[in-house]
C-alpha cells in the first residue's frame, strides 16, 4: 500500500496520518515542546490524554464538559472511550492515586464491575445531537468486545485506537496506533524484546539511511493506519514529519516478523 495523503472515518470526515498524543508526564515542559514540534510539522491530529483515567463510565456527560473546559474549547473532533473496563471513582481525583485507585489487601486495581461498556457508549451516542462532539470511538478494545459494542449500538465507533506494529498484525481496519514503534515505559515492558532493536529493523532502516523509530512509523502508515506518537522527544517528533514510502520488499520483509514475534507491550483489556 502506497504512502496516502490522509485516512477517512466513517461519518466522512478526514483523520490525518499521523498523530501526537500529549502523555502524563514528569517532564511537562518537554511535552510541551515536543508538542509544538508537532505542530511545526504539520501535526494537526492531538489526541490529549488525563492519565487514561478510566472512573467516569457513569457520568460521561459531566466528564465531557470537564475536558472541553480544562482543554478551552467548545467542541472535539473526536472523542474515545479509552478502556472498556471502568475503575471505582474516587472523588475528588485531585491526586494520581485517586486515578488509579487500588484494593487494600491485593493492590490491584480497583474495578467497577458493575459498569457495561455499552452503557458508556450510549451516554457517548447522546453526546453527538450536541454538536460538541463530531465522532466517538473506542481504544483497547478487542475483537469480541467491539463486535458486542456494534451489535448493541445506534452509532458505530468512527475509530479503534490500539496496539499495532509489527510483532503484533492485527486485522486490515483502519486504526489509530499506540505503541506502533514497539517503545512502551509501560510495566513488564523492559522485559519484553525492543522491535527498534530487531536486527531485521536496523538493518532497513540502515539500508534506507533512517532511523528505525522513522521505519516503524512509514511502516505504520503504508499499511492504513495513523500511528499516535508520544510528544515527548520533539527532536524525534520532527523527525516522523519527513517520511517516505518504503518499498514493497521492505515493507513485506518488516511485516514478515510478525509472523514469528507476537510481542504486546500493553497487556491491560
Amino acid at each position: 500500500m502506497s504512502f496516502p495523503k490522509n485516512f477517512k472515518l466513517n461519518t466522512g470526515a478526514i483523520i490525518p496520518i499521523l498523530g501526537l498524543r500529549t502523555p502524563t508526564s514528569r517532564t511537562p515542559n518537554k511535552t510541551l515542546e515536543a508538542t509544538k514540534a508537532g505542530l511545526i510539522g504539520g501535526a494537526r491530529y492531538i489526541v490529549s490524554e488525563y492519565a487514561l483515567w478510566n472512573s467516569r463510565h457513569r457520568d460521561v456527560e459531566d466528564a465531557f464538559n470537564e475536558t472541553l473546559s480544562k482543554l478551552g474549547v467548545d467542541y472535539l473532533d473526536l472523542y474515545i472511550m479509552h478502556w472498556p473496563i471502568a475503575f471505582k471513582y474516587k472523588k475528588p481525583e485531585t491526586r494520581l492515586e485517586d486515578l488509579y485507585p487500588k484494593l487494600p489487601d491485593t493492590r490491584e486495581l480497583d474495578i467497577d464491575s458493575e459498569v457495561d461498556f455499552v452503557d458508556t457508549w450510549k451516554q457517548m451516542e447522546a453526546l453527538l445531537p450536541s454538536k460538541k462532539v463530531k465522532a466517538i470511538g473506542v481504544a483497547n478494545f478487542t475483537k469480541p468486545k467491539l463486535e458486542r459494542l456494534i451489535k448493541n449500538s445506534k452509532v458505530i465507533p468512527a475509530l479503534l485506537e490500539t496496539e499495532t506494529h509489527p510483532y503484533l498484525l492485527q486485522n486490515k481496519i483502519h486504526v489509530s496506533a499506540h505503541t506502533s514503534t514497539g517503545l512502551s515505559n509501560r510495566r513488564g515492558a523492559s522485559e519484553k524484546k525492543v522491535l527498534v532493536d530487531d536486527p531485521t529493523i536496523k538493518s532497513i532502516a540502515e539500508k534506507n539511511e533512517i532511523s528505525p523509530f522513522k521505519l516503524l512509523s512509514a511502516w505504520a502508515i503504508q499499511r492504513g493506519t495513523t500511528p499516535v506518537l508520544p510528544a515527548i522527544n520533539p527532536e524525534r517528533v520532527n523527525e516522523v514529519f519527513d517520511l517516505k514510502e518504503l518499498t514493497k520488499e521492505d515493507f513485506e520483509e518488516i511485516s514478515k516478523l510478525g509472523e514469528t514475534h507476537t510481542e504486546r507491550y500493553f497487556t491491560a483489556n
